[in-house]
C-alpha cells in the first residue's frame, strides 16, 4: 500500500515531529523568569525583541508576562508606523526615580507625592495620560486645599515628570499642561506672617509656658532659625558647643543636604545646659541631642513619610498655655481700668494662636538683616545656600524702612532735616 495510511487506522505519533511556532514574539522561560522572545514585523520591518519580563516563570506570572509583551509590542508598533517614541509604565517610572542612586535620600513628601499618583495611574503609560486626566487628578487631590499647598505638590510631581522626560530616559516628549498659579508659586512678598509683630517679650513668654524638653527646642530655633527636622533629627549631643561666648551648634540633617554650624546666643546655651542637667546622665556623646519627654529619640517615621509631626503635641500645648496667659493678663488688666493694656494683651493672644515654628527662621532673617548684618553671615547661620532665599524669608521692617528714607540725603548740601529744607527755603 505504499504510504498510503490504511483508512481507519490511528494516525502516527506527532509528538517529535515539529510543530511551527506562532509568528511573533512568544513567551519562554529562562534562568527561572519569564522572557520575551521573538520577531515583530511592523509595515513592512522586522524588529527583535530580547527582554526580561523579570517575573518569575510561574503558571500565576503567565498572565502578567503576557499584558507585558502586548503592551511591549503595541509600544514598537506605536513608534515605528507613528513615529511616537517608547515610554514606560508610570509605574515602572516611579519605581526607577525612587530608587535611583542618590547622594542624599528624596524627602518624605516627595516620595508620598510619587507614591500617590502611582497609586492613580497604576498600569498607565507616561505618554498616554492626557492632560485632562492629570488636571482632573489634581484638581479632586488639592481640592480646599491654599494654593501654596498645591503649587508645594505640584513642585513634586514636575521634579518627577522632568527626569521621566530627559535624555536618556526620554519617556514623555512634553510635560501635562496643568494649571498653576504663578502669585503662589512664586509670591512676590512672604507669606502674610505677623513675624514683625513677634516682639521678644512674647518669644520669651512662649518658651516659658513649654514643657521642659520644649524649651531649649524652641531657644534654639529662635537662635538659628533652624528647621523642627534639622533640631529633632540633625544633631547630637557631640554637635553641640554650650559655651558662653563660643556656643554654637551643628546640624547634620538638613533638606539641602549641608551641614549647617550656627552661633547659640548666650540664653539658648543657658536653656540647653539646664535642659541636659534635667534630662540626666548621658551614655553617648553620638545620642540625639533632644529627646521626647519620656526620654526616647524623636521617630522618623512621620518625617520620612513628608507629614512632620515630630513634636506638635508639645508646641501646641504651649501656644495654647501662652494663650491663655494672655488672655488672663487681658482680663486683669481691664479690671484693673487699663482697656488699652486689655486690646493689646487679646491682641497679642490672636498673634500667639498663628505662629508655627517656622516663624523663628522668618523671624530670624528678618531680624538680622533690619540690623544692618551682611547677606554673607544671614545664610551662614540660616544655613540657605541661594541668597534670593534668605531674603524672601525677611519681611518688610517698617520702622527701619521710615529710618532709612528719613535718613536720604537733600539737595547739595545733603541736608536730612525736613526743618532745615523748610528754614533754608525761608
Amino acid at each position: 500500500m505504499g504510504r498510503k495510511r490504511v483508512p481507519g487506522a490511528p494516525g502516527g505519533d506527532l509528538a517529535g515531529r515539529h510543530r511551527k511556532a506562532p509568528p511573533g514574539p512568544r513567551i519562554v522561560e529562562r534562568a527561572g523568569h519569564w522572557y520575551v522572545i521573538g520577531t515583530l514585523r511592523v509595515d513592512g520591518r522586522s524588529v527583535r525583541i530580547r527582554r526580561s519580563t523579570q517575573l518569575p516563570a510561574r503558571p500565576e506570572f503567565r498572565s502578567d508576562a503576557d499584558a507585558l509583551r502586548d503592551r511591549w509590542c503595541t509600544t514598537i508598533r506605536r513608534e515605528v508606523v507613528h513615529g511616537v517614541k517608547p515610554t514606560v509604565a508610570l509605574s515602572v517610572a516611579a519605581y526607577q526615580y525612587l530608587n535611583r542612586p542618590r547622594t542624599r535620600p528624596l524627602n518624605g513628601f516627595d516620595v508620598s507625592v510619587v507614591k500617590e499618583i502611582t497609586a492613580r495611574f497604576p498600569r498607565d503609560d507616561l505618554a498616554a495620560i492626557s492632560d485632562e486626566r492629570w488636571n482632573r487628578f489634581i484638581d479632586k487631590r488639592q481640592a480646599g486645599n491654599k494654593p501654596q499647598t498645591r503649587e508645594r505638590y505640584l513642585d513634586a510631581v514636575f521634579t518627577f515628570l522632568n527626569w521621566c522626560a530627559e535624555s536618556p530616559r526620554e519617556w514623555i516628549t512634553r510635560l501635562p499642561a496643568i494649571d498653576r498659579d504663578s502669585e503662589a508659586r512664586k509670591p512676590k512678598s512672604p507669606s502674610r506672617r505677623r513675624v514683625v509683630d513677634l516682639r521678644p517679650d512674647l518669644i520669651a513668654l512662649m518658651i516659658e509656658n513649654a514643657w521642659w524638653h520644649m524649651r531649649p527646642q524652641l531657644a534654639v530655633e529662635w537662635s538659628t532659625g533652624a528647621r523642627v527636622s534639622s533640631i529633632v533629627h540633625g544633631c547630637r549631643v557631640c554637635d553641640a558647643v554650650l559655651v558662653h561666648g563660643r556656643g554654637q551648634i551643628t546640624f547634620h540633617d538638613t533638606k539641602n543636604g549641608d551641614s549647617v554650624t550656627a552661633a547659640l546666643h548666650d540664653w539658648a546655651v543657658d536653656a540647653v545646659l539646664a535642659y541636659l542637667e534635667r534630662r540626666g546622665a548621658i551614655k553617648s556623646r553620638e545620642e540625639p541631642l533632644f529627646l521626647t519627654d519620656v526620654g526616647k529619640p524623636y521617630s522618623r517615621k512621620g518625617y520620612e513619610a513628608g507629614m512632620g509631626g515630630q513634636n506638635k503635641t508639645a508646641y501646641r500645648g504651649m501656644r495654647c498655655r501662652t494663650v491663655k496667659v494672655l488672655l488672663r493678663r487681658s482680663v486683669l488688666a481691664r479690671r484693673a481700668g487699663d482697656p488699652p493694656a486689655a486690646r493689646q494683651h487679646r491682641e497679642d493672644a490672636r498673634l500667639v494662636a498663628q505662629v508655627t515654628q517656622h516663624w523663628f527662621r522668618h523671624k530670624l532673617s528678618t531680624t538680622l538683616l533690619s540690623q544692618g548684618t551682611d547677606l554673607r553671615t544671614v545664610m551662614s547661620q540660616g544655613g540657605w545656600r541661594d541668597p534670593r532665599s534668605a531674603l524672601r524669608y525677611a519681611h518688610t521692617v517698617t520702622s527701619v524702612q521710615r529710618a532709612a528714607v528719613d535718613a536720604l540725603p537733600i539737595g547739595i548740601d545733603g541736608v536730612t532735616s525736613a526743618s532745615k529744607v523748610q528754614k533754608s527755603a525761608t
